[in-house]
């Protein structure tokens, strides 16, 4: 099994999902290890926190269809996406390629389900996932409530995101104070709904909640599909 990783949102994403499908391998040596065939295209538009227009939501759902099929090219067998924004339309890029492509929002909301129940989660995301409602429109049923930061909460998590794709210093602690305050909102699970805040996970846990990285949960999946053939 190969896995593809479809990069561009953020070349450090794409490095941080590879170390965790690493940690995530069971290996005694070098050779336990999985193939992975990453795709970083910095020409992907960037996901910007305002508003989006329909032609920007296009070029960008596009450019990583493209991505995808350059992946199958080079003989993938599944494909991943560490972006929570990308997955606004992630059944249109399935239909556009011939391998699996994984959808992480669902196995987050899946992971909180199977460990926590209907809980209330704080969801760290930035503005797209937010406003497209991405984690809430994901498996409805599943009776988990979602809270969200206040806006001022939200520009601290904007900001964040853009010092990581600026590779400035990400001010960690404005982040932790936005997951400390939606646990005084009621939340009992912090998830962090945006990739690019990965790194932060460690730092979130300190809190005392639990808390789901989707990043890592996807690469968890990862390793268990190919090592299942």
């Amino acid at each position: 099994m190969k896995i593809g990783v479809l990069g561009g949102t953020s070349p450090l994403v794409s490095i941080q999902l590879q170390r965790l499908i690493a940690e995530s391998t069971p290996a005694r040596k070098d050779e336990d290890h999985l193939e992975v065939v990453c795709y970083t295209n910095p020409k992907v538009p960037d996901c910007a926190d305002g508003p989006e227009s329909d032609r920007d939501a296009t070029e960008h759902h596009e450019a990583l269809v493209t991505s995808a099929q350059l992946l199958v090219r080079a003989g993938v067998s599944m494909i991943a996406i560490p972006c929570n924004r990308a997955h606004m339309r992630i059944t249109d890029i399935q239909g556009r390629v011939p391998v699996p492509v994984m959808n992480m929002v669902e196995l987050a909301v899946r992971r909180v389900v199977e460990e926590h129940g209907k809980a209330h989660v704080g969801l760290i995301a930035a503005g797209p996932v937010v406003t497209g409602k991405i984690y809430e429109r994901t498996l409805p049923d599943s009776g988990v409530h979602w809270i969200l930061p206040d806006a001022r909460g939200q520009e601290a998590v904007a900001k964040a995101v853009q010092a990581v794709k600026a590779n400035a210093d990400v001010d960690g602690s404005a982040v932790v104070k936005v997951a400390k305050q939606l646990i005084e909102n009621g939340a009992k699970v912090l998830v962090v709904g945006c990739t690019k805040l990965s790194m932060l996970t460690e730092d979130i846990e300190k809190l005392g909640k639990p808390v789901i990285d989707p990043m890592r949960v996807l690469a968890e999946h990862l390793v268990d599909q190919a090592r299942v053939v």
